[in-house]
């Protein structure tokens, strides 16, 4: 998180670098900032700034299709649960 600068930036780089599922909230230490809660607007930037990552061309939307069925496939064959 310190070297990417944020936590959005470091969503992007780890799901362009093959991390399927983000798990986001809760507290963080955040180096310069000291202790930072995620909150829901927190995590909505994350999720728009994956979604700008992708129509800039920075991640590549079949990387984030590719994360999404890995984490639908491991839910309906560990789970048996699909996606409703």
């Amino acid at each position: 998180l310190a070297e990417a600068g944020s936590i959005e930036e470091a969503a992007i780089l780890s799901l362009a670098a093959g991390c399927d599922l983000l798990i986001l909230g809760g507290n963080a230490f955040i180096p310069e900032q000291g202790w930072s809660e995620l909150t829901v607007d927190g995590v909505k930037k994350v999720h728009s700034a994956i979604v700008k990552a992708v129509l800039e061309g920075r991640l590549s939307k079949e990387r984030v299709e590719e994360a999404f069925q890995r984490v639908i496939h491991l839910k309906r064959s560990h789970f048996g649960l699909g996606l409703e």
